[in-house]
């Protein structure tokens, strides 16, 4: 099935690795301010959005849109902690970093893996430190570079959902609905991934299992966590099956 909207280069991966696209979300005028002023003394090139409330936060979150998240524990309309845990349900990569004044949810940013804490009041450096190891963290995921309509790209591997091939074409579907057109063959483009999550299921699909919903045995579909189904070859139906089940067992013990 060919993708009816190809992705036009102007996301924020392109061509501008060194900024990062960062969201805040702090309901206290006064401290987002202060982190604002904290953002520009750090000498890292950033872009960012703004939220005032979790919940609004969370409704038009999709995962890789952000390569740091501020969060405000403590928030009128909704609490920080309840907001990351619905982010870990769709994202396991973000990083976050939670800003508070109290110590007390030590254990719950354990839990939710979160990078780092922010306690208030918070200096420059502090900040700088954090939008840093960010950087960092982002520069360790596996890329891709790939030749997108005239211009090398280069792809974050785990936030790829699927990869099909139509024609001389394969088509790149990312996490985030961003969808890549590449002239090559699928064959070819399987060698350049590095992840284990990723899976041959069909002559013309390539799937990450990392972004399964569920499987569906009886239509042979794999559908995605963005409600898209990627098909199964018949002969390995039961083979797809296991491969899945293993990579959520490798999954459990890390």
């Amino acid at each position: 099935m060919r993708p009816t909207n190809i992705y036009q280069l102007f996301n924020h991966r392109i061509g501008s690795g060194n900024v990062l696209n960062i969201a805040i979300c702090e309901d206290d005028q006064t401290e987002f301010q202060h982190l604002l002023s904290c953002m520009n003394e750090s000498q890292v090139e950033f872009t960012y959005q703004y939220f005032m409330d979790g919940e609004d936060f969370i409704a038009q979150y999709y995962p890789g849109e952000y390569d740091l998240i501020f969060m405000d524990i403590y928030m009128k309309q909704s609490n920080g902690v309840d907001v990351v845990s619905k982010i870990r349900e769709l994202d396991e990569q973000a990083i976050i970093a939670f800003i508070t004044t109290s110590t007390e949810h030590f254990a719950d940013g354990y839990r939710l893996h979160v990078n780092r804490y922010l306690v208030k009041p918070f200096s420059a450096d502090d900040v700088k430190e954090v939008m840093l190891k960010a950087k960092k963290e982002l520069a360790l995921k596996p890329h891709i570079d790939v030749k997108c309509e005239g211009k090398m790209i280069s792809l974050i591997e785990c936030e790829i959902s699927y990869i099909e091939q139509d024609g001389h074409y394969v088509y790149i579907h990312m996490v985030n609905e961003d969808q890549y057109k590449v002239l090559s063959k699928l064959d070819s483009f399987e060698k350049l991934l590095t992840l284990d999550s990723f899976y041959r299921c069909h002559q013309s699909y390539l799937v990450n299992l990392a972004h399964v919903s569920s499987f569906d045995k009886d239509n042979r579909l794999f559908v995605m966590k963005g409600g898209h189904d990627v098909y199964i070859r018949r002969p390995s139906i039961f083979e797809a099956k296991k491969a899945l089940q293993a990579y959520l067992f490798r999954k459990s013990r890390s």
